[in-house]
């Protein structure tokens, strides 16, 4: 019967809408949070209890860690309850290999908070061999979980020059990678110029 029909027609209009508005919400939810952790990046990085992480060099703190011009260095994000550890490094440049340098941080942390127990990571580069050697001395060695990670690739032989960025976007926006460590929240927070703000832990 034509009523019959009709209530068909109605019931499969309803779902289809019922359907729609439920992915609608989910991605506005989405768009929201990631607005919502580039907010807090941009906001906790300019703060003035915020430590600068310069390249070569490792911190541990209690307060926010940050660095950027992640080109093809690589860096290592340590997070323990009450504490944060971060590292900006180049292979080739510098004398200290990963082993040393990893090595370092955790002693630091070890000597702040009496072990390194419940210490979890997130690796981020750069260089993809590099990376892979910090993945498996955090995990092998020191048996640390990588939580996070991310690897654009961008290998030894590339080199970073200020001269050349406005001749090539892509070589500016695979530098532009910054991490910021947050102990208070147990977060690392990653920014890049061409993936835009991500949660790593």
């Amino acid at each position: 019967p034509w009523w019959w029909e009709e209530s068909i027609l109605f019931k499969g209009s309803f779902c289809f809408r019922c359907v729609f508005k439920f992915f609608y919400n989910l991605h506005s939810m989405v768009i929201t949070e990631t607005e919502e952790i580039k907010n807090r990046f941009m906001r906790l990085r300019e703060h003035c209890d915020t430590a600068f992480v310069e390249s070569g060099f490792l911190r541990v703190s209690e307060e926010p860690l940050f660095s950027n011009q992640y080109a093809n260095c690589c860096g290592v994000a340590l997070l323990k309850p009450g504490l944060g550890g971060l590292t900006h490094h180049f292979l080739e440049r510098e004398v200290v290999d990963p082993h040393i340098y990893l090595f370092d941080i955790l002693f630091m942390m070890d000597a702040i908070m009496n072990g390194v127990e419940g210490v979890r990571a997130a690796v981020i580069g750069g260089d993809r061999n590099h990376f892979r050697i910090l993945k498996e001395q955090l995990e092998q060695e020191y048996r640390i979980p990588v939580i996070g990670e991310y690897c654009d690739g961008w290998m030894d032989g590339e080199r970073l020059n200020p001269k050349n960025f406005r001749r090539s976007p892509e070589q500016w926006e695979k530098a532009h990678k910054s991490l910021l460590v947050i102990p208070k929240t147990q977060e690392v927070l990653l920014y890049g110029q061409n993936i835009g703000c991500r949660k790593l832990i």
